[in-house]
Order: C-alpha cells, then structure tokens, then sequence
C-alpha cells in the first residue's frame, strides 16, 4: 500500500463515498481536502507535534515509538502480572490481549509474555474469563485473542455483518450438539462427528474455529492441571452459544452503528499500540471492516482529536505528552 506525505492539519470526514477507492493516508487527506473546499464553517483539527510530523523509521522518535509500543504492550520482558487484580488492570488498558504468545511484528499484547510464565498466565487467563472481564475470539489478527467486554458488543455488530449464512456440514452439526447439550468441550464434540484419534487439527477443530469466527460461540475457563502440560485441562475448556451467554452484550451490539462499533474498536486499540501503519491495522482487523471503513473511522477519529497521522502511521492523540 503506498502512503503519501500528508499536511500536519487534517478536516473532520465528511463521509465521502470516494474515500472508498483510497487506502491508508490518502484517504484520510482526500476526506479533509473535500471537507475545505465546501468553505466556511469548516472545522481544523489534529495539528501533530513537530516531533512526530516528518516521521520516518529510522529517525530517533520513531525508537521512542517502538519502545513506548512495547512498555504499554508489555512486550519489552518488564515487570510480569502477578495476580487478578494486575491482570484485571492490564486488559482493561490494553483492550486486545494474544491468549498465548506474542508474534514478531504484530503489535498486540499477549498473554504468556505479560506474566512471564506459561502455567500463571492461563490461571490468570481462567480468572479472567470466569469474572467475564474478557470474551475469546479468533477474529483479531485471525489468533485466540482475549478482548475486553465492553469492546465486545462493537466487535460483534461488526461481524455479524460478515456472518456466513452457510455453515460447513460438521460446523453445523457441532453447533447443533453443543446448543443441545447446553455446553461441550471439544473432545466431546470430537466424539460427536466421530473423528476421535485423526490427526490434529482434526474436523472438529475446524469445526470449531469456523463456529467462534462467525461468533456463533465462544469459549469459557478451565481448570489448570497442577503438573504436566498447562492448557491440558482435565475436563477441557467447554465451548458456549454465544447469543445464549451473552445475551447483554447482543443485545448492546444491536443498538450500535458500524461507523460507530469501527471507530470504537480502533480508538482503543490505538489507545494501548501508541501508533500504528493503516496497512498492520487493516491486516489486524480485516475480519471486522473494509479499509474504507477504517479510513473513515480514522478520519474522525483525528477530527475529533483522538487520533493524530503522519505519512507513514496513525498515532494515539496527545502521544507527545507521554512520559518517554
């Protein structure tokens, strides 16, 4: 994707339906030069800081960036999460959570690097997701990620627009059996399509990923085994109908506009990422908005001075007066 030099000055979206043809920058430029030419009453927003205005990666702020991203990310190896209350407050705070590990070059917190050690992080994990602090998905980045609750409803409303009216022959009968059941693990839905002993990801696997893609169901806590392999539960994480669970949460969802849910959904993770290029964050949340979409809900996002752009990245409003 090219991305062009832009003013340090940019004008509110005016929702153009040519924004959707642009990608990234441009797109954001094309909204704000539209909105001047209409003449007066037009409103400039989001002057960025000198600091950041010409940035270029292999400029000293751009190191500052990287490192602030990944203090706030907890990626940098600091201080680990040690109990409920540290991990209540970091997904609150950093909104998106990687369920495992952290992967190079993709900006989103993670678990097992959070905390430090493997077994602790899915206790804490657990405790989480028994409190409903966060819901499990796949949809960020196409990974087990854990999202925080209030951001749930948004997520939702965005995908269902996306929702496959056809599912696969095993999605649909694992979908039938555990609406049936009330709960099944994944074992148990194993044994239901009769796939038990094939090699993994076997079709309940699939199954099963492709039912929590279309947020058709989502996953709850487990115990965690005192010895042996961590995630191994005994009785297995059982998987839920989503809309039966969380029956506030759609019903919220119902109530939210796409533009809205988008520009909700990025405002808080450009919250915790600091800064990010339009390409990762198209790549991140593809599964949830068409960059046009996300290029509309970046321009207000600067209009209403949340969010600042330079010519290669969008970043958190106000990231000059972070403590460095």
């Amino acid at each position: 994707m090219q991305i062009e030099a832009l003013s340090t000055r940019f004008i509110l979206n005016d929702g153009s339906p040519r924004l959707a043809g642009m990608t990234g920058t441009k797109a954001i430029r094309e909204s704000g030069q539209k909105s001047a030419a209409r003449g007066s009453g037009t409103r400039v927003f989001g002057v960025i800081p000198q600091r950041f205005s010409n940035l270029s990666w292999s400029d000293p702020a751009s190191n500052e960036l990287r490192q602030l991203q990944l203090s706030r990310l907890r990626l940098d190896g600091g201080a680990a999460l040690e109990d409920e209350h540290t991990a209540v407050t970091f997904v609150r705070s950093v909104s998106f959570v990687l369920r495992y590990n952290a992967t190079p070059g993709l900006p989103l917190a993670a678990m097992f690097r959070a905390v430090g050690d493997k077994r602790r992080a899915i206790e804490l994990t657990n405790l989480l997701l028994a409190r409903v602090e966060v819901i499990e998905t796949n949809l960020i980045a196409e990974r087990l990620t854990l999202i925080r609750r209030d951001l749930v409803p948004a997520v939702y409303s965005l995908r269902l627009r996306y929702r496959s009216p056809l599912l696969s022959p095993n999605a649909r009968r694992a979908l039938e059996f555990i609406n049936r059941e009330g709960q099944a693990t994944s074992g148990e839905v194993r044994r239901y399509l009769g796939v038990a002993g094939r090699k993994r990801p076997d079709p309940a696997d699939l199954a099963l990923t492709e039912l929590q893609r279309e947020m058709l169901i989502d996953r709850g806590p487990s115990s965690v085994p005192k010895t042996g392999i961590p995630y191994l539960s005994p009785e297995g994480f059982p998987y839920h109908l989503f809309e039966k669970t969380h029956r506030d949460l759609v019903r919220a969802a119902g109530k939210l506009r796409a533009a809205d849910a988008a520009r909700a959904v990025i405002e808080a993770y450009l919250r915790a990422a600091v800064f990010v290029t339009p390409r990762k964050l198209a790549s991140i949340f593809r599964l949830l908005f068409s960059e046009a979409e996300m290029n509309s809900a970046i321009a207000e996002l600067v209009g209403a001075n949340k969010a600042q752009a330079t010519k290669t990245c969008v970043l958190f409003a106000g990231i000059d007066a972070q403590t460095w």
